[in-house]
């Protein structure tokens, strides 16, 4: 159960970002590469936070989404959005602290991806109206549990923006396992659908 939450909140934790590769002809240029593939069925919803997850769906998603990170075919972490980060803790008010530095991507409209990006969509499945399972995994962030029980508003969350590629993320007292934390956004090539879903330009 912990592994398949875990599979989850990475999907929720990124980016929408459609990839693939293929051969297209003329007629199909303006269309992106066709990849074809067999489903059980199709997902219901397109919108990371809100589907359910088994094999068959989390086979589809990983083909036209990608993550902060991932783990590759040895089970080592690999970055993909994130392209660093460091944790410690800040002297000034003691708080645990991570920055998450990120590579520079863009919507298909030529927008860049931005930390704004990823605070927009951890807020949103944190809301008290929305009903995703990942919410439990990022209670390790402050405020996180009082915000989705409606105790705190959602501008409580210790996630912001402090740079337009820059992501900082403070966690609860007595929280310690940032490792393990940025390990549960790791999945093969999954993220999330933030405001609305858009190819990424490579």
């Amino acid at each position: 159960m912990k592994r398949i939450l875990a599979l989850l909140l990475t999907v929720v934790l990124s980016l929408g970002v459609f990839t693939g590769c293929g051969s297209r002809s003329a007629t199909d240029a303006d269309k992106g590469a066709i990849i074809r593939t067999y489903l059980t069925y199709m997902p219901y919803d397109l919108d990371p936070a809100k589907a359910y997850y088994d094999s068959s769906v989390m086979q589809f998603f990983s083909l036209i989404y990608e993550g902060l990170t991932r783990m590759d075919d040895n089970g080592k972490l690999q970055k993909v959005l994130a392209k660093e980060w460091k944790y410690e803790v800040d002297k000034r008010d003691g708080q645990l602290k991570l920055l998450i530095k990120l590579n520079t991507n863009y919507w298909s409209d030529g927008i860049p991806v931005d930390a704004q990006d990823f605070v927009y969509a951890w807020k949103r499945i944190l809301r008290p109206e929305m009903n995703s399972p990942a919410a439990s995994l990022l209670y390790p962030i402050k405020n996180a549990q009082k915000v989705k029980s409606g105790e705190l508003t959602i501008d409580d969350l210790g996630v912001m923006a402090v740079g337009d590629y820059e992501l900082e993320v403070v966690f609860e007292k007595g929280f310690t396992d940032v490792d393990h934390f940025i390990e549960s956004t790791a999945s093969p090539r999954s993220c999330s659908v933030t405001r609305r879903c858009r190819r990424k330009i490579r």
